[in-house]
């Protein structure tokens, strides 16, 4: 299987790190001894919807490991994924450079070796690497755990690992968990995606429902973490005017801080919205979700949330992303991909609007909203 840089120089160069690797750490695939695991760190140093899409894999380990401690090493921005879930014993942090988006804590050359003697001061006897990062086979070698897992040929450093796994990249993305699981013996029927809401969140949520919501919840998500993603604001616009004249739902405009004015536009435009944009932390945006009816969006965090219960879902997504790994789950999701035959698009460099994405059309978009209403009534 190939590996998933895009550039064929840098994967031919892994290849050749790989094998001269594999000459000088070579380890036989080593059986893990369950009785022997005490101490389990996973590393998923990802972004917010990459990490609510594994949330499951500590529930597996904490029923097959009897008694062990489970320590998450993820980022600043997800550790709000990670909080309050009764599986997880400690979460660490370090801002990996490759995939941090912005803010003043970009971890370093210096932060990394920090990070490395924490791990190994631990003393791990499992390390798990959910994503397949060079940095964290380094890491792993550094822990010195006796049991390492992770993958082959996502990036170079799969030597390091004393069990490891291919993963299948036009599988769903929670395929690789799984595969993950495998490796450990253990056997996955259901992917429950589930974060942990404290008390005071849901008492939050549920005030604010009860004060501003009169009608079925209808959410909005017009951000999505990158431009090229992103559906044309007057479009949304117009969809939710067209959805507003009918009476149907209160419209719930949702996202981050970095969404404020995506949401606000839509709101100046659009008469009965309501705009919580900024205003609701990750698990009070996943609360809300759960009390609602639909949603529509782009492809984000908030999409998975959403397709997590179950409520009618339509997601729009780039034709450069593959729906077959990245879709929203969930039996009431429908995705519509946006693809224009003219346009060599170039993910975060693309101009915006993105012309993949302009070419979904709103009505499209209110067709689909208008058959999932009429099943709901059949």
């Amino acid at each position: 299987m190939p590996y998933a840089y895009k550039n064929k120089y840098v994967a031919f160069a892994a290849t050749i790190i790989d094998f001269v690797g594999f000459l000088l750490f070579y380890k036989k695939n080593i059986d893990i001894d369950k009785k022997l695991v005490k101490k389990i760190v996973v590393v998923k140093l990802d972004h917010l919807g990459d990490c609510f899409l594994c949330t499951p894999l500590f529930n597996y380990l904490k029923n097959n490991f009897t008694g062990c401690s489970i320590d998450i090493l993820c980022m600043d921005s997800s550790k709000k994924i990670f909080e309050g879930n009764p599986n997880i014993s400690n979460i660490l942090t370090f801002n990996y450079w490759k995939n941090f988006r912005g803010g003043k804590n970009k971890a370093g050359f210096k932060d990394f070796l920090k990070v490395a003697r924490v791990l190994r001061k631990n003393k791990y006897d499992l390390f798990i690497d959910a994503r397949g990062q060079s940095i964290a086979g380094l890491l792993a070698f550094m822990s010195k755990s006796k049991y390492k897992v992770g993958f082959k040929n996502e990036e170079w450093g799969s030597f390091f690992y004393t069990k490891s796994t291919f993963y299948n990249r036009n599988e769903h993305e929670t395929k690789r968990y799984k595969k993950l699981l495998g490796l450990l013996n253990i056997s996955t029927d259901n992917w429950n995606l589930k974060i942990y809401p404290s008390n005071n969140e849901i008492t939050k949520i549920d005030k604010l429902i009860n004060e501003k919501i009169h009608r079925p919840i209808l959410v909005i998500s017009p951000g999505a973490g990158a431009n090229y993603k992103i559906w044309p604001i007057e479009n949304y616009i117009f969809l939710a005017n067209k959805i507003d004249v009918n009476n149907i739902y209160d419209i719930v405009l949702l996202g981050g801080v970095e969404d404020i004015g995506l949401c606000t536009k839509i709101q100046k435009n659009v008469k009965n919205s309501v705009n919580l944009s900024g205003q609701l932390s990750v698990k009070e945006s996943y609360y809300l979700l759960s009390k609602s009816a639909f949603w529509i969006g782009n492809d984000s965090f908030l999409a998975h949330v959403a397709g997590s219960f179950n409520i009618n879902i339509i997601e729009l997504m780039n034709g450069v992303v593959d729906k077959n790994r990245w879709a929203a789950l969930g039996k009431n999701t429908t995705v519509v991909v946006g693809e224009s035959r003219n346009h060599l698009c170039y993910y975060e460099g693309c101009k915006f609007p993105c012309p993949n994405m302009e070419s979904i059309s709103v009505s499209t978009i209110y067709e689909i909203f208008w058959q999932k209403i009429q099943k709901n009534n059949n």
